[in-house]
């Protein structure tokens, strides 16, 4: 699926192709697909390359528990768009370093750079992301480590036009 964009300057293809669309084709995204995306991620910068970010990874197929356990903790505006994403991804962040566990105020902002980075190789496959903060993250504490910061969340489909 292709969105016209009116860019003021010239940007990367993926960048201008990036969007996020409400509504998704139930698909299921296969195992090499999800590494692509999780390989672009651990190429992110971060601070020290402590690489803070945790992605809980839940397939509508092969983990409908924890699908169920994300999807559960979205606000009811984001369920009633979310119900046909095959992957829901919660995007936590370390809170400490692992060198010396001092506190790492960076993790949000690196666990961002890596959902960046993983957003335009979904986009570079013809892969569409929606990221999303209406979540309740003590919703989450089933799936989550207690020394994690919860970011958001992301979803990952075809659109219904590929």
């Amino acid at each position: 699926m292709n969105k016209p964009t009116d860019n003021q300057f010239p940007v990367q293809a993926d960048i201008q192709a990036r969007w996020s669309p409400y509504a998704f084709a139930e698909t299921p995204l296969t195992a090499d697909e999800l590494g692509s995306i999780f390989e672009a991620a651990r190429w992110a910068p971060s601070a020290y390359n402590e690489q803070p970010w945790r992605f809980v990874i839940a397939s509508k197929d092969a983990d409908p528990e924890t699908y169920d356990v994300i999807f559960g903790s979205m606000i009811d505006w984001n369920k009633m768009w979310t119900a046909t994403a095959p992957v829901l991804i919660a995007v936590v962040a370390k809170k400490t370093f692992s060198h010396d566990g001092s506190a790492n105020p960076w993790g949000p902002y690196d666990a961002g750079q890596a959902a960046a980075y993983l957003s335009l190789q979904a986009t570079s496959m013809g892969l569409y992301t929606h990221q999303m903060a209406g979540f309740d993250p003590a919703a989450l504490t089933e799936v989550q480590i207690s020394i994690l910061f919860h970011c958001s969340i992301i979803i990952y489909h075809y659109t219904f036009k590929r």
